[in-house]
């Protein structure tokens, strides 16, 4: 999680998944900037009720909000927890908040606050070691069977009402680990001779191969041309290299991480979750 701060006239925080930015807001009238360019996928945007599609209402948000709707009387910082944020987008980037007491990247608190180079917040999901992101974190039906069985969680479901039984969360559980080890079973049948044709093809183009050169590449040679027919397979159906491979990797980190009852990501990140005063 991390955290970054905007300026309107009472504080507030939104609690999505792990990460607190702060922005300013300045008083007066919401920021131009805050309007982003309309582009070919801005469903986000739309309301449920006016548009009949399941975006955030960004456009009647902004529209309510320029209309006078709000007008704050002076800055403050605002906090909203996300699970990333692109500090130099240009949407926001005059607006992300600074903090000044804090010398940025000298690897010292230098204002004190437990946490060292906060200079625009702080990323909670970052490692011990060099604070990059957990970019895979477990989900919550896995953590859940790691660290309840059937009888203690059923009591807390009882006590708290919880909408869903052990059982219930086995199941989801036990349909993702199948998902993922059968689509693990498929891209490693396929891994090793997309990937030979790949390396024998990378040396008879001179350019990125794509669905176009394969399809016009000509050769006598018919050991490269079924290679060519491999792989043309592949891009036709929307799987070029790169992305195979990125979507193989991912299912590989799903087994590894997502659906694992063993891993443990507080360790990397060095947080206990029995602790609420611990720093990280």
């Amino acid at each position: 999680m991390a955290i970054h701060s905007f300026n309107i006239l009472v504080r507030f925080s939104l609690v999505l998944t792990g990460v607190v930015f702060m922005f300013r807001v300045q008083a007066q009238e919401l920021s131009p900037q805050l309007v982003f360019e309309t582009d070919t996928l801005s469903w986000w945007k739309l309301d449920s009720k006016a548009n009949a599609t399941e975006g955030v209402s960004w456009n009647k948000a902004t529209t309510y909000l320029n209309t006078g709707h709000i007008r704050p009387k002076a800055q403050i910082t605002v906090a909203i927890l996300d699970s990333s944020f692109d500090l130099e987008h240009k949407g926001f980037l005059s607006l992300i908040w600074k903090n000044t007491n804090e010398i940025e990247d000298n690897l010292i608190d230098d204002d004190a606050n437990g946490y060292i180079d906060d200079s625009n917040g702080w990323n909670f999901l970052g490692t011990k070691t060099d604070g990059s992101a957990l970019g895979y974190l477990t989900t919550e039906y896995t953590r859940i069977l790691k660290d309840f069985g059937t009888k203690k969680f059923d009591s807390l479901a009882s006590k708290h009402k919880l909408p869903y039984s052990y059982d219930e969360v086995k199941d989801i559980y036990d349909t993702s680990l199948k998902e993922s080890e059968e689509n693990v079973a498929l891209y490693k049948n396929i891994e090793p001779k997309y990937t030979l044709a790949m390396s024998v093809l990378n040396k008879h183009f001179e350019t990125p191969i794509t669905a176009e050169n394969l399809k016009t590449f000509k050769t006598k040679d018919s050991i490269i041309q079924d290679y060519i027919n491999y792989a043309t397979h592949f891009f036709n159906q929307g799987y070029p290299y790169k992305l195979f491979m990125s979507e193989y990797n991912d299912y590989l980190k799903r087994l590894k991480i997502i659906v694992n009852l063993r891993y443990d990501n507080r360790v990397l990140v060095g947080d206990s979750k029995y602790n609420i005063k611990d720093r990280v």
